[in-house]
Order: C-alpha cells, then sequence, then structure tokens
C-alpha cells in the first residue's frame, strides 16, 4: 500500500494540493510563484517553506522547519 501524500501545497493560502515528495511541491511553488507555501499540515503553524523568486530550494531549510513543528 503506498504512503499518504503529507506535503500541502498553498497558494494565497488557498489549498490546492498534497504531494509525496517536497521536491513535487517545490515545483508547484515554481509554477505558481510567490505566494505559494508549503505545509507539512493544513495549519499556517506548519508551514516550512515559503517560496520567493531567485530562491534555491534546501534540503536543510525544510528539514530544519519539519523538526521546529
Amino acid at each position: 500500500m503506498a504512503r499518504a501524500p503529507i506535503y500541502k501545497f498553498y497558494y494565497n493560502s488557498e489549498y490546492l494540493a498534497s504531494v509525496k515528495l517536497p521536491e513535487d511541491a517545490y515545483l508547484l511553488c515554481t509554477k505558481y510563484g510567490e505566494g505559494s507555501t508549503i505545509r507539512f499540515g493544513h495549519k499556517v503553524s506548519e508551514i516550512i517553506y515559503k517560496y520567493k523568486d531567485g530562491d534555491d530550494f534546501s534540503y536543510d531549510e525544510i528539514n530544519l522547519n519539519i523538526m521546529l513543528i
């Protein structure tokens, strides 16, 4: 049985998708641009990444933010 998606993609506070890999969520961020966030759940307090134009994807940043939740 496949695991459930745990990363939630939001654009301007609107829930749009759930994915299994943070890379997939980041790709959605690059498509939608500023205002995109990746969350570890549905709460605003569970945001683990906020996309800003020109940012590079960082596993370290996401892993640190997951540990802080």
